[in-house]
C-alpha cells in the first residue's frame, strides 16, 4: 500500500536508520506481532508509527478523573488502540475512529475492558428513561446469541417493558418482562432469578439462555431448537418491543445497560458500549465503529459520571 501514514502528530517513518532502530526493538513486520504492545506497523513497504491518537486533553481528562492511576490507564488504553492498529491498514482505520470517539468521551475507557496495572476499572452504563430506545441494525435468525448486561431498577412485578425483543411475525428472538421474565427464541418460555436494583450478566447461545450473577449461574432456560429460514421481523431494538414491526412505545424499559454483544454463529456483528458524541448519550458499536442514539424523538438517555478512588 502506497504512501506514509501519521496519527497524533506522530510521522511515519521509511528505511535509513530508523528501521534498524525499529527492526532490534522487534515490534511488528508483515502483519505478524512479535512482543504484545507493538507501535510500528509495517504497510506495504512503508513503516508506520502510531501512538493511540489520544490528544493532550483526553490524557489530563483521564489524569482528573483516575489521579496517581490515571497513568497506568492513559498507557493501556494506547496499548490497546496500538494492538488494533498493527492488525493491518482496516486495524488501523479502526484504532484512529475509536481514538476519535475516545477523545471525544474519554470515560469510554472505563468500558474497553482495559485491565491497567493495580486499576480496578469502575462501572459505566447507559441508562433508559422508558421513552428512548436504540436501534441495533440487527435482524435476529435461529443462529443469533447474545451477551448483556444490566440492572433493571425499582419494582419489577408491575414493570411490562424489554431489554430487546422483536415477536410477532417472522422468527421471533428477545427477552421482556411480563409479569415475570420472558426469553424468547422462536416462542416464549418464562424464567427466574432477576431481582430489582441488582447487577445481572445473560449469555445466550442459540436456544440456551444462562442468567449469571457476581459469576454464578442463577439460571438456566432452554427453549425448544428452530429450522425456522426467517429473522425477526425488524431489526432488534435494545430497550424496546418490537411487535408486528413496530416498536411498543408503552413498554420500553428504564434499565441500566453496561453493554450488548451479538453474534451471527460464532461471529460478533454488534458490540455496543455507552458512549456520549456530538452532545448526546447513546452507545457505540465497536464492531462497525458507529455510533447509535436515540431513535425515537422522545426521551433521552443518561450515562452517569463515574467516581473513582485511585490507589494510595
Amino acid at each position: 500500500m502506497a504512501g506514509i501514514y501519521s496519527q497524533g502528530g506522530s510521522a511515519g517513518h521509511r528505511y535509513a536508520g530508523w528501521l534498524s532502530k525499529v527492526e532490534a526493538k522487534n515490534f511488528h513486520f508483515g502483519g505478524k506481532v512479535f512482543n504484545g504492545s507493538p507501535s510500528a506497523i509495517y504497510v506495504g513497504s512503508n513503516l508506520v508509527w502510531f501512538n493511540g491518537g489520544l490528544t493532550t486533553a483526553t490524557m489530563q481528562a483521564i489524569m482528573d478523573a483516575f489521579g496517581a492511576d490515571g497513568p497506568a490507564v492513559i498507557a493501556a488504553t494506547n496499548e490497546y488502540l496500538n494492538g488494533i492498529a498493527a492488525q493491518d491498514q482496516a486495524g488501523r482505520d479502526k484504532a484512529t475512529a475509536l481514538a476519535g470517539f475516545i477523545n471525544e468521551d474519554p470515560m469510554m475507557v472505563c468500558s474497553l475492558g482495559l485491565e491497567p496495572q493495580g486499576v480496578t476499572m469502575p462501572d459505566r452504563t447507559i441508562n433508559g428513561d422508558g421513552y428512548a430506545y436504540i436501534d441495533t441494525g440487527y435482524k435476529a435468525t435461529i443462529n443469533t446469541s447474545m451477551d448483556i448486561q444490566f440492572l433493571w431498577p425499582g419494582s419489577i412485578n408491575t414493570r411490562y417493558a424489554s431489554l430487546i425483543e422483536c415477536d410477532g411475525g417472522g422468527f421471533e428472538y428477545g427477552i421482556n418482562h411480563w409479569n415475570s421474565f420472558y426469553w424468547n427464541y422462536g416462542g416464549y418460555m418464562s424464567f427466574s432469578g432477576i431481582a430489582a436494583d441488582t447487577k445481572f450478566y445473560i449469555e445466550t447461545r442459540k436456544n440456551v439462555l444462562t442468567l449469571y450473577r457476581n459469576g454464578s449461574v442463577v439460571t438456566t432456560a432452554t427453549r425448544g431448537t428452530s429450522t425456522s429460514t426467517s429473522t425477526t421481523n425488524g431489526n432488534l431494538p435494545l430497550f424496546a418491543w418490537r411487535r408486528r414491526g413496530s416498536v411498543m412505545t408503552d413498554y420500553i424499559t428504564n434499565a441500566h445497560i453496561w453493554f450488548l454483544r451479538i453474534y451471527d454463529g460464532e461471529t460478533k456483528v454488534r458490540d455496543f458500549i455507552p458512549c456520549k458524541h456530538n452532545g448526546e448519550n447513546g452507545m457505540l458499536d465497536m464492531v462497525n465503529m458507529t455510533w447509535h442514539g436515540n431513535v425515537r424523538g422522545q426521551g433521552s438517555f443518561t450515562i452517569p459520571d463515574i467516581s473513582y478512588t485511585p490507589t494510595p
